[in-house]
């Protein structure tokens, strides 16, 4: 039995939805080794649609396909998906030492309203800290101890 369809994906939406995928695909890596990572498939599997990851090769690709069904068979989820990936990113890419930024939060913000998933107030209302955290280098001193 077949999922009921919710929305209609034309060539229109399926080009804003690449183009969503494009603007989600620096956020997070598609997987890891850890378990406690959190990654498009760990929060895919959180609400039991990880099966949507899975077929085509590459990265990219993947996340293109479980986004247009996501979009397609589920009315809520596409909210929740991004509830999850937006707070997920800003830890992972401040770990990283590349800091989500607003220009990037703005372009995602306006590819949703352009799908009809207004999330303007709740992702504005989020802290986004733009600063590389500081990394302190030990003192000479210290260094030639070691030596």
């Amino acid at each position: 039995m077949s999922k009921k369809a919710h929305r209609r994906v034309t060539a229109d939406v399926k080009e804003r939805i690449n183009r969503l995928a494009d603007i989600l695909y620096p956020f997070l890596p598609m997987s890891a080794r850890s378990k406690q990572a959190v990654t498009f498939q760990s929060i895919f599997a959180e609400s039991s649609v990880s099966h949507y990851l899975r077929g085509p090769e590459g990265k990219k690709q993947a996340l293109q396909q479980g986004l247009v069904k996501i979009y397609r068979y589920h009315k809520m989820l596409p909210w929740t998906i991004i509830r999850k990936i937006v707070p997920a990113a800003i830890e992972y890419r401040k770990h990283k030492r590349n800091p989500l930024k607003q220009d990037e939060l703005d372009n995602l913000i306006q590819c949703l309203c352009e799908l009809g998933i207004d999330m303007r107030d709740e992702l504005n209302r989020l802290d986004i800290d733009e600063t590389l955290p500081v990394i302190t280098v030990p003192p000479e001193k210290l260094l030639d101890d070691m030596g």
